[in-house]
């Protein structure tokens, strides 16, 4: 079996020949995360299926794969996030960042380490109804991350199989402790 991960942007795709993939890859796996993070864009969730940040999402990127690119859905696999970044200072949709250079008051957080971060200070939890992310805003209000936690993952794979795409794979296994132990 012979596979590859994949940014999932335009940017990335463009130089990935699609006639090498659908003739020797089994199956590619498009690393939909990040679209939101430490270099630059908009603080918010940083793997939505759709954004309403004007970024990045999961669907445009595979749509892109799929009708531009002529890359099979059964061959795509699509990346799932078990982390997530704390946005200090920002609200969500404000530009982080806008030239692009990382930015110190986004700060990425390891799923393992999720619970520390959440019982060190007072969260305040919120859930996104139709994307089952959990939103957490500090108790001062300056800070706030979204969580892809079990409902969301759930939500994604479901999404993703109902659309008809190989499957999930996730990033990466030495985070996997999600947020509350589940």
């Amino acid at each position: 079996m012979l596979t590859a991960a994949v940014g999932p942007v335009k940017w990335y795709a463009m130089w990935i020949p699609a006639d090498t993939v659908n003739e020797k890859l089994d199956f590619l796996h498009i690393m939909t995360y990040n679209y939101c993070g430490i270099w630059g864009g908009r603080a918010g969730e940083h793997a939505p299926i759709y954004s309403s940040l004007g970024r990045g999402d999961i669907a445009s990127s595979l749509r892109y794969w799929t009708d531009v690119k002529h890359i099979p859905k059964s061959k795509l696999v699509v990346g799932l996030p078990f982390y997530s970044y704390i946005f200090n200072g920002y609200e969500p949709g404000e530009a982080v960042n806008p030239k692009g250079t990382p930015s110190k008051n986004v700060v990425p957080v390891a799923y393992a380490d999720i619970n520390s971060k959440l019982s060190a200070g007072r969260w305040e939890k919120s859930l996104d109804s139709a994307t089952r992310v959990q939103w957490y805003r500090s108790a001062d209000g300056r800070s706030f991350m979204a969580i892809d936690g079990p409902e969301a993952i759930r939500y994604k794979t479901l999404w993703v199989l109902k659309s008809g795409y190989r499957g999930v794979f996730c990033w990466a296994m030495r985070q996997d402790v999600a947020p509350n132990g589940d």
